[in-house]
């Protein structure tokens, strides 16, 4: 009887410890995805160093986002491209206003996951000079941590302004999709532009 419940007490001490150890590894596993997630956050919040990138652009060779380094403000606008069109009608709105993004010296560039021989008809339809980059080859969505603010189609962004100011970090940052957090409720695939100079001016007269 006596050896029968020490090897009880045996073999519940190890289930314990199994659990145990079950439970920490879990727990850590869970701490870590957590971090990354914090971090990848992090790369691409206010006041951080804006992620920088080297991307194939419709007018020509490629663009580096910090080549605007302590010359230009750069309000980057990442959406889902050519399958979403309020998206694309954004760029030829936000050129009604180029007037007043010179006077604050913000460069406007678009960004999305569409190669950039595929923009040639919208371009040619709506006379746009706004650069628009392709981001097919690299991994800018995970770099500004765009998808969990898509549409949930594949790697492409949803509707996404970020103002990069002249020393290289994030002024300014609104995920207009989807409705939750710091979205606009609803969801918005297109924003007057009036709203977005009004948004860029107060955040460059904070610096």
């Amino acid at each position: 009887m006596q050896n029968y419940q020490k090897k009880r007490l045996k073999n519940w001490s190890t289930s314990i410890l199994v659990v145990a150890v079950i439970v920490f590894v879990g727990w850590w596993g869970i701490a870590k995805i957590g971090a990354q997630k914090t971090a990848m956050v992090a790369k691409s919040s206010q006041a951080a160093l804006a992620p920088d990138f080297t991307l194939p652009a419709t007018t020509g060779g490629n663009i580096t986002l910090s080549d605007f380094r302590e010359k230009k403000n750069v309000l980057i606008y990442f959406n889902e491209g050519l399958s979403c069109q309020p998206c694309w009608e954004q760029i030829p709105d936000l050129e009604k206003s180029l007037p007043e993004f010179d006077k604050m010296n913000v460069q406007i560039i678009s960004v999305a996951l569409d190669p950039v021989d595929k923009w040639k008809d919208n371009i040619a339809q709506y006379k746009i000079t706004t650069p628009i980059l392709s981001y097919e080859g690299a991994k800018t969505e995970q770099d500004y941590n765009l998808l969990p603010y898509s549409m949930a189609m594949g790697r492409r962004a949803g509707h996404t302004f970020v103002l990069v100011g002249m020393d290289g970090t994030i002024k300014w940052r609104k995920d207009y999709w989807p409705s939750y957090g710091m979205m606009v409720a609803g969801g918005e695939m297109f924003v007057d532009s009036k709203y977005i100079v009004q948004a860029v001016k107060e955040h460059l007269t904070q610096q």
